[in-house]
């Protein structure tokens, strides 16, 4: 005798089930920005705290002259790196300040014609509607107007003469 399995098939209008909230909200949550700061600020304090440790080990326990001209070489590279650091920083402003004349000088030659073209229709179509307004609408409202209360006048004419009627059949 062979056993086949069963398939348990779900209709065609009805969803594929969702994966369990939890697992995804574990996985994303041990990267969020704020996790990677502090990371990234532990591990600067971290070196920081590292670094004058080797020196107070290097006071204590060395000779302080043999590493003091050792050390002029770390210094004399770190101000070389701090100065290109300086250049290209200050570049970096030179060229982002030039980026901003640009967009300024877009806004004016390009944007503002635009802008002002756009409040040039907007006027237009102002005087348009308030034309409309005055010689189209207007006189179709106060026409209907009119005819309603023409045809309230006759309804009220045409209750009263039933009500006269009534009161002449009770009277007789």
């Amino acid at each position: 005798m062979v056993v086949e399995p069963q398939i348990n098939e779900m209709p065609a209008d009805t969803p594929p089930a969702l994966p369990a909230p939890e697992a995804e909200s574990e996985s994303s949550s041990r990267w969020t920005l704020r996790n990677v700061v502090m990371l990234a600020g532990g591990g600067v304090i971290g070196v920081i705290v590292l670094l004058f440790l080797i020196a107070l080990l290097i006071v204590l326990f060395g000779d302080p002259e043999w590493w003091a001209i050792r050390m002029q070489y770390f210094r004399d590279l770190a101000l070389i790196f701090l100065t290109l650091q300086g250049i290209l920083i200050v570049t970096g402003i030179a060229v982002l300040v030039l980026q901003v004349a640009r967009f300024v000088n877009l806004l004016r030659s390009e944007v503002k014609p635009i802008t002002d073209d756009a409040q040039s229709a907007v006027r237009e179509v102002r005087a348009t509607s308030a034309f409309v307004s005055k010689n189209a609408v207007q006189p179709v409202i106060r026409f209907q107007a009119f005819f309603a209360g023409v045809a309230t006048f006759v309804s009220e004419l045409l209750q009263l003469k039933r009500l006269a009627r009534r009161r002449t059949k009770g009277d007789s």
